[in-house]
């Protein structure tokens, strides 16, 4: 009797280490499948990531081929073109009709922030802003004195007197929010000087061998709204002899990476 009941107390042990031990494959066999369902997704992140950038920068290259044909200028039109089997969407811009805020005089930067819809005594103290930011010696305010209604308190007014080394660092004049610097920016540009003798690239015949400064921007579209931006600074017919372009600037993804809504689109054949 008490060797049967020990042989059943036994038995149901064992079930119980069975019935544990099935679990606990069980468990593995999920945290195996679910790993190896996010390596895939993660691979495939990759593989269209990598689709897309190389998308975007063939985009950027066959964009400089055409305005070196004279065929694109940067004319407001949104260009839709497929690398691939990638489609991108490739806006030009004219730096030559920007502002150069190392360069400006505070009544032109002045003038620019008021076409922005800012209200002329905000305008006017950024751009007093900007000029004294730039100035070797100009005019430096304790820090945190307000410079204008809509400044935020406590900014670091001390200017450090020297050209802009890129347009993020205007977000540090006194009295520049992001929201007006994502206002301004796409106004401004580092890449035409006071005295440059860049023209407008307007398309007609005398300009097309001048030198011009453009900027592209290319948005390859993937699945699942998956993008890729890139932003190119290219100076065309920069040098006389052997390439016929120097790209100024690259950035991936930026944040001035962004197509107007308004623009004209046609589809071209790359």
């Amino acid at each position: 009797m008490i060797a049967s009941q020990s042989r059943r107390n036994q038995h149901g042990f064992a079930m119980l280490v069975v019935l544990w031990t099935v679990a606990l494959l069980a468990l593995l066999g999920t945290y195996l499948v679910v790993a190896a369902r996010e390596r895939m997704a993660m691979a495939n992140d990759l593989r269209t990531a990598a689709m897309l950038e190389t998308a975007a920068d063939g985009a950027t290259q066959h964009a400089i081929f055409e305005m070196l044909k004279g065929q694109w200028i940067p004319d407001g039109t949104i260009r839709a073109v497929r690398i691939g089997a990638v489609d991108v969407s490739v806006f030009l811009e004219d730096e030559a009709l920007k502002l150069n805020p190392n360069h400006a005089s505070a009544a032109e930067l002045q003038a620019l922030l008021q076409q922005l819809s800012i209200n002329q005594r905000l305008a006017a103290t950024l751009a007093a802003a900007i000029v004294d930011w730039r100035t070797p010696g100009g005019p430096q305010r304790p820090a945190g004195t307000a410079t204008g209604a809509d400044e935020a308190p406590g900014r670091n007014d001390k200017a450090p007197g020297v050209p802009f080394a890129r347009l993020a660092d205007l977000a540090a004049v006194p009295g520049m929010t992001p929201e007006l610097m994502q206002r301004l920016r796409p106004h401004v540009t580092l890449f035409i000087g006071s005295d440059s003798d860049v023209v407008p690239a307007t398309g007609s015949a005398d300009t097309v061998n001048a030198e011009h400064v453009i900027g592209i921007i290319a948005i390859a579209h993937g699945p699942n709204r998956a993008m890729f931006a890139r932003h190119i600074i290219v100076r065309t017919n920069a040098r006389r002899s052997g390439r016929r372009y120097e790209i100024l600037m690259s950035e991936s993804d930026g944040t001035n990476a962004e197509l107007p809504t308004n623009a004209a689109r046609v589809s071209v054949k790359p």
